[in-house]
């Protein structure tokens, strides 16, 4: 592209234009590290010359990087600029590139805010910071990369760089997390092991190291290769004391056994947790102990679905007291035209064993499965349920239910014996017979003899387009 000579010398002389154009989402940060020992070489050469020279031309404003492969070159451009960065991340390939990365680090980085490390595969629950291609396969190099993280580690002792303004650590390995945690960490996000199963002790020396983390995800989703033996002795630490966490996220795809890390901390009742998997009993059923009791010690369930930003999609089975959150499962599986299963018979197992329930909030569009014979079963779950909150699409499907004694019980028993308010939303959409809003007013025209009305409407405001 062309531009008039007056258009040329505003932007070379405008730091911020390059700052935000190396910032940008992209791959102009994105180097191939096959292409650059083959054929294509002038090519990659030419994408390193264009982010140095940008890098060059943005001082003196902040640095914002996603760099996917660190080459030597950009590394020299990016070794005087090392006062700017505030946030970066980079996908390494090899022990040569962790260890340039820390001598950058080491240089001197006073205003790095946000810190992440993946290697190929997976990079946690960062969506947005994998590869802009499949780089899945290149993890066929993995006992190569490992033997060079475990010599290059044999020299490395504690942290790695001076970091006094860095509060958040994404997707970093465990097993490399004990040179960059530090006491001004607030925000940090862990990833299965990339070179060594014994990590344990690193693991908690992190921990102990951050004493003002606020909130912890343990991304751990297929990190079973690298997992510590289970009669390891770093399990038998005493747990951590983490005073100001608040948040803990545990990703336990494929991975369920990491549960056991969290043994190594101590949860108070003021953390909320978050489980993540794709089955809820089998969620449930992980051998924590707090996970029982932050299930009977509820007086509310949240039930809904969604998609999360990825577009993936999710449900949620939370439970909470006095308005604060206890627990969480959240449900997702990442294929194709695929969304969770949630059945109500795991609803009535998780709950209805010690639980007293006495308000559900549900709102559904699609996860929540019943057996056509017994449209009331899901109701099994809450026998003590006071108060319903339903919303959703599928709204009409849970007042038609109330109506139907469960066959299970006596024949003219009540579904909900102690219910006493019933709150339903929906749109207010004309729609045509089949529209969720003319099948909740169906539903609950055809209400039992004894319940009481209180209908609220709200007619929103109708604007005239010019």
């Amino acid at each position: 592209m062309h531009v008039c000579r007056l258009w040329r010398a505003t932007a070379l002389k405008t730091p911020r234009l390059w700052a935000e154009a190396v910032a940008a989402p992209g791959n102009q940060l994105t180097f191939n590290k096959a292409r650059i020992e083959a054929q294509c070489q002038h090519l990659e050469e030419s994408r390193i010359s264009f982010a140095a020279t940008a890098i060059e031309l943005s001082s003196p404003e902040p640095l914002r990087l996603k760099i996917h492969f660190l080459p030597n070159g950009l590394s020299q451009t990016l070794s005087s600029h090392t006062s700017r960065l505030v946030d970066l991340f980079v996908r390494l390939q090899s022990a040569a590139q962790l260890k340039s990365l820390c001598v950058l680090l080491a240089n001197g980085v006073p205003n790095l805010d946000v810190l992440g490390i993946a290697f190929p595969g997976d990079a946690g629950m960062y969506r947005e910071w994998l590869a802009p291609y499949d780089d899945t396969d290149e993890r066929g190099g993995q006992e190569d990369l490992s033997e060079e993280l475990i010599s290059w580690s044999s020299g490395v002792q504690g942290l790695v760089a001076d970091t006094p303004r860095l509060r958040t650590l994404r997707c970093v390995p465990i097993d490399l997390v004990s040179h960059f945690a530090c006491s001004s960490v607030r925000d940090m996000c862990i990833t299965p092991a990339v070179f060594n199963r014994h990590h344990l002790e690193g693991f908690v020396h992190a921990l102990k190291n951050t004493p003002d983390l606020t909130r912890l995800d343990l991304c751990m989703e297929r990190g079973a290769r690298m997992r510590p033996d289970r009669d390891a002795p770093g399990w038998a630490v005493n747990p951590v004391d983490l005073p100001a966490l608040r948040t803990l996220v545990v990703n336990l795809h494929f991975n369920e056994d990491a549960v056991k890390y969290l043994d190594l901390i101590s949860i108070s009742s003021s953390v909320r947790v978050n489980l993540i998997g794709d089955d809820l009993l089998e969620l449930v059923d992980l051998p924590s102990p707090f996970i029982p009791s932050r299930i009977h010690s509820a007086s509310t369930v949240h039930i809904w679905d969604s998609y999360d930003k990825w577009e993936i999609p999710t449900a949620v089975v939370s439970t909470s007291k006095d308005d604060e959150e206890l627990i969480r499962f959240t449900l997702s599986i990442d294929l194709p035209d695929t969304t969770p299963f949630l059945p109500s018979s795991d609803l009535i197992e998780t709950f209805d064993t010690g639980a007293y329930i006495t308000h559900l909030v549900f709102h559904q569009n699609w996860a929540t499965k019943t057996a056509e014979s017994s449209p009331s079963e899901i109701f099994r779950a809450f026998p003590y349920l006071t108060s319903l909150d339903l919303a959703g699409p599928r709204a009409h499907r849970v007042i038609k239910a109330l109506r139907y004694p469960d066959d299970d019980y006596a024949r003219k028993a009540l579904v909900c014996p102690r219910l006493k308010t019933l709150k339903i939303a929906f749109g207010l959409n004309l729609g045509d017979d089949q529209s969720a809003s003319r099948k909740a007013w169906a539903a609950l025209r055809a209400r039992p003899a004894g319940w009481e009305e209180t209908v609220l409407r709200t007619i929103p405001a109708r604007v005239r387009p010019w």
